[in-house]
């Protein structure tokens, strides 16, 4: 059985080949180097495609973005993996780290979270949202 990345990588060959989209000018397409396309398939560099890299595969040649998506991330063991529902504007987060404080946010009783995101601005530079 084929690895994830090379399941995508596939997916994606196939589709270049069926769409007769030439590797260089899908990556000037998409905002990368000439090369990036050919670096994906052959070096296997990046092992999976950003996701604006996927939305534009997406709203240009009709590619199924899901089809290139990376499978789950395990946070870390003892810890159950967050079940998070996709967001209705369709932006959604590999990264584990934002999983997670999504997680804790939901644990933050409704009455505190005006003052979760006073402190959250604050470390964030805004010195106008610092709590005393």
């Amino acid at each position: 059985m084929a690895a994830p990345d090379d399941e995508a990588r596939n997916y994606l060959k196939a589709a270049f080949k069926a769409g007769r989209i030439e590797k260089k000018a899908a990556s000037l397409a998409v905002g990368k180097g000439h090369s990036y396309f050919h670096e994906y398939f052959v070096k296997r560099k990046p092992r999976w495609l950003d996701e604006p890299t996927r939305q534009a595969l997406v709203s240009l040649y009709g590619i199924d973005g899901d089809q290139l998506r990376p499978p789950p991330v395990k946070l870390r063991d003892g810890v159950q993996q967050a079940q998070v529902d996709p967001p209705s504007d369709g932006k959604l987060t590999d990264d584990p780290r934002t999983l997670e404080l999504l997680e804790v946010w939901k644990a933050i009783p409704d009455g505190q979270r005006d003052l979760a995101i006073r402190i959250l601005k604050g470390f964030a530079g805004d010195a106008a949202t610092v709590v005393a």
